[in-house]
């Protein structure tokens, strides 16, 4: 088995150092879309207040399409840059101040 470890700048600072997202979710291709479990561990490496934005390392212990997207998106901290489940003022604000233009997600 291999390990699927991903860093996301994202949207907030988590309350909790380390936590867990078991929130189903359907596949978006699927014409049945029946919820399937899934599961990902997270955890803060380095908050940053004054930015409104934390850096989280996001462990998969299933793969579900934009699942680590999806799930911190339910959790209220989008990946900073998302331009499908993050909010759109904060990724503006990010790309004018910070020089973000993508997606802040990477294995």
């Amino acid at each position: 088995d291999c390990d699927k470890r991903y860093i996301a700048l994202v949207r907030g600072v988590p309350e909790e150092a380390e936590w867990v997202n078991d929130h189903p979710l359907t596949d978006k291709d699927s014409r049945n879309r029946t919820k399937r479990d899934c599961l990902t561990e997270f955890r803060t490496l380095l908050a940053l207040p004054d930015s409104r934005a934390a850096l989280v390392e996001a462990r998969l212990l299933t793969g579900r399409r934009h699942q680590i997207r999806r799930h911190l998106s339910n959790g209220r901290h989008q990946i900073l840059g998302d331009t499908l489940y993050g909010k759109g003022r904060d990724n503006t604000f990010f790309r004018e101040n910070y020089q973000l233009p993508r997606l802040f997600l990477h294995a």
